[in-house]
Order: C-alpha cells, then structure tokens, then sequence
C-alpha cells in the first residue's frame, strides 16, 4: 500500500503500525516527515498520529480513539468510562484509561490523556461506536465501584451521583462481586448509594445488610474525601457527607 492511501484510509496511526503496512523503507519515513511538515498528518506524540488527509481532512479524531490506537490493551475508566456509557453528566477534557506500563500524560487539541496502571481485577466489557470503533470499557457496575473508590478521578461526588441518576437498572449481584476488591470505605459509599436508590435497582434487603456487615462498628468514612468540611451524617453507613442529605437525594433524580 502506498503511504498517501495509507493516510487516506486510516485516521489514527503508529509509526510501528503504519511501517508494518507500507514497508519500512526510509522514503516511507521521508513521506511521513513531509506529510507533518504540511499539515497533512498531525503529530500527537512520538510514534502517534493523527490524518489530516482525504476523508479526515479538518476532523478531528474522537479522544478515545487516539488513546486507544497508541494503547490497544487500554481499558477506559473512571469518567471516561462513565462517557462511553452514556452516563455522564457533564462533559469533560480528561480521558482515563488503564494499560500496561502507562506513560506521563500528554495532551492533544484540547485533551489530557492520563494513563493509569491497569488492576487484573477490572470487569470490562466491549463498547462499539462509528467514532472510535470498539473499545474496552470497565462496566457500568464496576464503573460505579470505582467512581466511588477514587471520586475525585470521577469529577466529584455530584457528577457521579448524577450520572448514575441516569441508570435504569444496575446488576447488584454484579456490584457485590467488585466490592471483594476493595476496602470497607468504598463498600460504605455503595452502600448508601444502593440504599438510596433501592426501589429503583431493586436492592434486596438482605445485600444491604450484607455490606453493612462489612463495616467495622466504630467506623468514619467519607462520603467524598476531597472535602475538608461536612454537613450531615449517614449513620447507617458511617459516613461524614459532603452536604445535607436532602441536597444529595435531589442530585439522584434526573
């Protein structure tokens, strides 16, 4: 394949991965040099690139599928995961995703990539779309765990409790298999979460307990770590919350 038809037909590439198609020849490289120099083929960062050429010309390549070019193995979490659900409520410039031996972040037209050292025990699924392909996406059920381990990568307790407002049904079952992964803090922050959102998941009562039961009594958790100052108790749960508690129930309705 020649290198002009290879910048037509595939609007994110590697050099490792471009040079296995065209060749590795030194004009190749010649090419690539020139076709960035004239603006036909963005540099993202070292050995990533972006087409400008054909059908691509002056569009932009979607976030998540340059993460996922430079980094196949990538599973996209946190927000990001959060976005490729459809859940999110806001937008947001930051895309998260997990892979082996993830580099410093970089950015690119606007975005931040941050990469973060995959877990083995993240439940992910296959998320396809026109714009990026397929993706490995955590699932929603692990998506809400990990919201709730580290709120502040999520954009803060709101954006995650409004954002699962938007989720008709969750596998609870599913929910408490993450759990196991994780320490009592984070069981509490579910807890409550799937307390207040029993009757629309239909939450048993005897998983509450369950997880209730994970608590250690004399316990003091909170609900969102990065604040400093706290306007209500959920005793049930043993949590400081960030507002008053009818603040929060308004911020799980759509």
């Amino acid at each position: 394949m020649l290198f002009t038809d290879y910048i037509s037909q595939n609007q994110t590439f590697t050099t490792a991965g471009m040079l296995d198609v065209v060749g590795n020849e030194p004009s190749v490289r010649v090419a690539l040099s020139r076709a960035v120099k004239a603006g036909r083929v963005l540099k993202v960062r070292t050995g990533l690139y972006v087409s400008q050429s054909g059908r691509f010309q002056g569009v932009k390549a979607d976030p998540h599928l340059v993460a996922a070019t430079l980094f196949p193995d990538a599973t996209f979490v946190y927000h990001s995961a959060l976005e490729l659900h459809g859940l999110a409520h806001a937008t947001s410039s930051l895309v998260q995703y997990m892979c082996n031996n993830p580099p410093a972040s970089f950015s690119f037209q606007g975005v931040v990539y941050k990469g973060l050292t995959a877990r083995p025990d993240t439940v992910a699924e296959a998320v396809t779309s026109r714009a990026f392909g397929t993706v490995k996406v955590t699932t929603r059920e692990q998506t809400l765990v990990d919201c709730m381990a580290r709120v502040g990568l999520a954009g803060g307790l709101e954006e995650v409790v409004r954002s699962f407002a938007g989720l008709p049904y969750a596998d609870v079952n599913a929910i408490m298999l993450c759990l196991r992964a994780y320490p009592p803090s984070v069981a509490a922050r579910v807890g409550w979460y799937l307390d207040g959102n029993q009757k629309r998941w239909s939450v048993a009562d005897n998983m509450l307990a369950a997880i209730e039961q994970t608590l250690p009594a004399r316990a003091s958790y909170k609900l969102d770590p990065t604040y400093r100052q706290f306007e209500g108790y959920a005793a049930r749960w043993h949590l400081n919350l960030p507002a008053r508690a009818e603040e929060i129930r308004k911020w799980m309705e759509l």
